[in-house]
């Protein structure tokens, strides 16, 4: 037989070949239409920001410099009395290169904590491998690996320590709507094994969203987001070494042209108001009123933050 009469191999899948079979399948058209769910640390995480407790001891001063496209540093100043209250640095450093697929970061803190995380992007953007180091004023040093993989529809996720803990997450999207996970955490210098489930659920300018774990701890939350207004409200409920407890939060965000001002009350009895001012596109001010009606303590911080 001559090298002209050699039968040719296809290039393109045929009807008949399971491949084509999976491709051409309605549950195939399904998944490639879902969307990307994000990370399942990141379910909430909304919520978890506008529910977070803004107030500070003192005053501070925060400065951004953009350097170039790509390199950007910030300088944190906290003028404060130390307390065990106020873990809090007095000054921190950072320092980020993000260009291309390559994102590097270093910290520094006065008191003496070094934080390090490199790492990159590959296979399209949709793998990312990263390590990060931390290390004490005592010279302990924890290292860590962290990766990630991004379906259309789906991220899995997975982390390990040089303590042995290991992460190992997965979510993904059922409907356009609705996304489920399941993470699982190891930690073997305490002999926990914490398996937890998350599911979301999006309506409009609401999201729903609620976890559980087998040490018999639940969160459950809403958002609400639409042109300036963000609100939420969280709770959060289980077993720990004094029993059942249980904590609920509400709060709201609204952003003016200039200005933005958040208000958030809680189940320990604390009321916090934070307005950041804009004074130009540079300069920001920002002040933060915080009172418990249990205790009868109040608190008022007040902060400014320049970007170049």
């Amino acid at each position: 037989m001559s090298l002209g009469t050699l039968p040719q191999i296809p290039t393109t899948t045929t009807k008949n070949s399971p491949l084509a079979f999976v491709t051409e399948s309605r549950v195939w058209k399904y998944i490639q239409n879902l969307p990307y769910p994000g990370k399942i640390e990141e379910v909430g995480h909304l919520s978890k920001a506008l529910n977070s407790d803004d107030s500070f001891d003192g005053f501070k001063i925060d400065v951004g410099i953009n350097h170039q496209e790509g390199i950007d540093s910030a300088h944190s100043f906290n003028i404060c009395t130390p307390n065990e209250n106020n873990p809090i640095p007095k000054y921190n450093y950072q320092l980020v290169y993000a260009k291309g697929n390559t994102f590097c970061l270093g910290r520094l803190d006065s008191d003496r904590k070094l934080v390090g995380k490199i790492g990159s992007q590959f296979l399209d953007n949709r793998l990312g491998i990263y390590v990060v180091n931390s290390m004490n004023k005592e010279f302990q040093t924890s290292l860590q690996l962290e990766s990630d993989f991004r379906l259309n529809f789906a991220n899995i996720g997975f982390k390990l320590d040089n303590q042995g803990t290991r992460i190992l997450g997965f979510y993904t999207s059922l409907t356009k709507n609705f996304s489920f996970g399941y993470e699982s955490t190891y930690v073997p210098m305490q002999g926990a094994h914490i398996q937890q489930i998350v599911a979301r659920r999006n309506s409009g300018p609401l999201s729903y969203f609620g976890s559980v774990n087998n040490m018999l701890q639940m969160n459950l939350g809403v958002i609400f987001k639409k042109d300036n207004l963000e609100a939420a409200s969280d709770f959060m409920a289980g077993m720990s070494n004094n029993g059942f407890m249980s904590h609920t939060s509400v709060s709201a965000r609204y952003h003016f042209r200039n200005n933005a001002l958040k208000a958030r009350v809680d189940t320990a009895g604390e009321l916090q108001f934070t307005l950041d001012e804009g004074i130009n596109p540079f300069v920001k001010v920002q002040y933060v009123a915080t009172m418990n009606y249990f205790t009868n303590e109040y608190k008022f911080c007040a902060g400014l933050t320049f970007n170049k």
